[in-house]
Formats: structure tokens, sequence, C-alpha cells
């Protein structure tokens, strides 16, 4: 389920705008995220994954923990088997391991956690417990937790997910679902 970069409509789409001319920043098991030089405050993300679409465009979920969307380009390519969704998307920083040690060890937490409990009911419940994060987070992962019942959506929560808003200092889910649907299919297919 990955996207492979060889293919013909990858190829099409970053031959035309606002792909054309951006570079691969990073990638992921189920997109890409590119920069331009013209958008300092910004990145571009094409995914495979619905999940994205469903949680930061159809979900009505606002909040500081969520990376805001600038602009949906929308559904930018669409075969019988998957669409590719393209956003504008804030630019949000890794966690730097010295520069943020109190949020690699606020990540690292929420990670064992998750591979611990697996379910965002248990995560929610531990997180709250321990008072592990602001109250924002919290509500955001309790918006998570009706969000993936209703949506059918994984949680994705692990330290390459949890990235810096820097302007704030703020901790963001910059990527926190998946869903079941397209990571069950990818797995069949021996995808991941």
């Amino acid at each position: 389920m990955a996207i492979d970069l060889r293919c013909s409509p990858y190829n099409a789409l970053i031959r035309k705008p606002p792909l054309r001319g951006a570079r691969v920043l990073a990638r992921g098991a189920f997109g890409v995220v590119f920069e331009r030089e013209s958008g300092k405050g910004s990145v571009l993300k094409l995914t495979k994954d619905p999940a994205t679409r469903w949680l930061l465009c159809e979900s009505g979920i606002e909040s500081p923990a969520f990376p805001r969307v600038l602009r949906d380009f929308g559904v930018v390519w669409q075969d019988r088997s998957f669409g590719l969704d393209l956003f504008r998307i804030e630019r949000l920083t890794p966690i730097h391991r010295t520069r943020h040690k109190h949020l690699v060890a606020i990540a690292h937490r929420l990670e064992s956690i998750f591979f611990r409990e697996k379910r965002f009911s248990d995560v929610v419940r531990c997180v709250r417990r321990e008072r592990l994060v602001s109250r924002v987070l919290l509500d955001a992962l309790a918006s998570l937790l009706r969000f993936a019942g209703e949506y059918r959506v994984g949680a994705d929560l692990h330290e390459a997910n949890l990235m810096v808003r820097e302007s704030t200092g703020e901790l963001v889910l910059s990527d926190p679902v998946f869903s079941e649907r397209a990571y069950n299919k990818a797995m069949r297919s021996g995808e991941l």
C-alpha cells in the first residue's frame, strides 16, 4: 500500500502543480511529504490512506493537537483500488532529542502505552491516569477515541508521528490514525 514512487500516477502528479518542483521530505507507509522552496511554513502531503482526510477534513474535530490543513486539494488521482489525497498542511518539526527532551519522554511513554494497550480507550485511560500530557492533548486523544469507533481506524501513535509546532512548542499528533481497511489490504497484498 506504500506509494510506489516509480508508478505512473505518482510520476504524472509530480509533473504538475502543486507538486512540480517539490522535493520529497519524508515517506511513510501510506504517504509522502513534500517541501517547496516557496512554502517555508507549509508542506504538501500526498496519501493513499483515507483516514487522513476523514480526521483532518471530515470529522469536524478541531484541535491544536492536530496539524492545520491550509488547503485541501482533494482526491488528485483515483482508480478502482485506491485514491490519492493531497493537502497543504502547516510545517511541523520532528521532536529533537536534545532541544525537546521533555517531549521525547512523553512521546516514548505514549508509544509504549499504545503498543501495550493497542485500543484507544485503554490509551486514553492510561494517559489520563498518569497525567502524562496537557489537557489539550488529552482532549485530542479522547476525540480520537470517538473518531476511531465511528470511522474504523487504528491508532498510529509512535515517535515519528509526534511532532512539534515550533511557534508554540506544542506536541502535535501529526498522523495518529490509519484506515484499518487500507492496512489490511496492504498486509494481504504483501505491501507492508
